[in-house]
């Protein structure tokens, strides 16, 4: 039988959330020594398998676009088995639905997903076969939704939801795209002109006996240092992502964002994107029916802000310790004022989870008109920019042309 590796997180007596890697045969195995060991687990997954794997890594880089993956599988699922199809063909349809569009073998294992089935694991731990495998908030929804018995509701909840982030997340990107082409057009424009166009007129006019103006002058000196500068930057960025990364290989991505936090504008739009993201899980997870304490420590693994894990923490020992977290919402200025209000009446009200699904809408809709209206300010700055180094240059190049040619006349 083939030997795989197996990341798992568990708690242990006192409550404490352990990770570790397991090498294994199976789902099966790796839970029973958890148990042995004394944890309960939270999470087991397939991390790789140590043999014959080589096809499976390739096909989950095919599917880097987690969102859009499984907000279809989502659907196909939630479609069959709201028809009443048992859960055992219905993965034998999506063997089937899937099996022509694979090559090489390079595919999700259904086969081995409807045996842990069949082995007795619950659908949610079954699942970490399918490639890529779902993140610990699908798990939780999953796995509440076994309990509850709304699997097929929750299936088509789970679907409209992942596309409706996954639209989100195109706009995003679509909002950056534009600014961010313009700055490295910018840096391109900048480079070319110290490589190729400025050299040369200097060298015409280093034959001429005649000084240059001051403007001329700082113009050429400024080029000579620009390609250094640039090369140095970049090579700056690229060693400090490959140090970040050798020195905390753990956690960089932690230390990266952390850093993240520290750069005007971007931090803004971070915050407020993990903030949307938190409530939006948050309210998902507590409408499944799962207890806050867990919801919130599912929600935490969803966020990207060091600061935001850290707050979310804040919650969870609040939560902990019976406090009501709208007077702990209200008394941090991290969160926006409405929100502690807001949260007080789902307290009250009960309906906590609809109460955060519409925060997140809300806060989404106004992140997007932010991240427009970042767009609409950035575009032309950066377009006068451009042509303000572009006139600049010519200017300096102009200047003592015309200065050679009065003295002619």
């Amino acid at each position: 039988m083939e030997i795989r590796e197996f990341f798992w997180k568990a708690a242990n007596a006192e409550g404490q959330i352990i990770r570790g890697t397991w090498q294994g045969t199976g789902l099966p195995e790796i839970r029973q020594r958890l148990f042995l060991e004394g944890y309960y687990p939270i999470l087991i997954r397939s991390s790789h398998r140590i043999t014959g794997g080589f096809s499976r890594v390739l096909f989950a880089r095919r599917h880097h676009n987690f969102l859009k993956y499984w907000a279809k599988l989502s659907r196909r699922l939630g479609m069959l088995l709201e028809a009443g199809v048992p859960i055992i063909s219905a993965l034998e349809l999506m063997d089937k639905q899937e099996r022509p569009k694979a090559t090489n073998g390079q595919q999700t294992d259904w086969d081995e997903v409807k045996g842990h089935l069949e082995a007795g694991l619950d659908l949610s731990e079954a699942l970490n076969s399918v490639i890529p495998p779902p993140s610990p908030t699908l798990r939780a929804l999953i796995r509440a939704g076994e309990q509850a018995g709304k699997l097929p509701m929750i299936f088509s909840q789970l679907a409209s939801d992942l596309e409706t982030e996954y639209q989100f997340r195109r706009k995003v990107q679509g909002v950056l795209a534009y600014p961010s082409f313009l700055f490295l057009l910018s840096l391109g424009v900048i480079f070319a002109l110290s490589i190729f166009v400025l050299p040369v007129y200097e060298q015409v006019f280093s034959n001429f006996d005649n000084s240059l103006p001051i403007a001329t002058q700082v113009i050429f000196t400024i080029a000579r240092g620009v390609p250094t500068a640039l090369s140095l930057l970049a090579l700056g960025i690229i060693a400090g992502s490959l140090g970040l990364r050798l020195k905390y290989s753990k956690v960089w991505k932690d230390k990266l964002y952390e850093y993240l936090e520290r750069v005007p504008l971007l931090n803004v739009i971070y915050k407020q994107s993990d903030q949307v993201q938190f409530f939006r899980i948050l309210g998902i997870l507590l409408d499944a029916g799962l207890p806050l304490v867990e919801a919130l420590n599912l929600a935490q693994d969803t966020v990207y802000l060091p600061s935001m894990k850290r707050k979310i923490q804040d919650l969870t020992y609040a939560t902990r310790e019976g406090r009501h977290l709208s007077a702990v919402l209200r008394a941090d200025s991290f969160f926006p004022s409405d929100v502690s209000v807001l949260w007080a009446i789902g307290e009250e009200s009960g309906e906590l989870s609809t109460i955060l699904q519409h925060l997140a809408q809300m806060m989404r809709q106004e992140l997007e008109e932010k991240m427009e209206r970042l767009n609409q300010v950035l575009g032309p700055v950066l377009v006068i920019g451009i042509a303000a180094i572009i006139g600049a240059v010519a200017l300096g190049v102009m200047m003592p042309i015309f200065e050679i040619g009065t003295k002619i006349q």
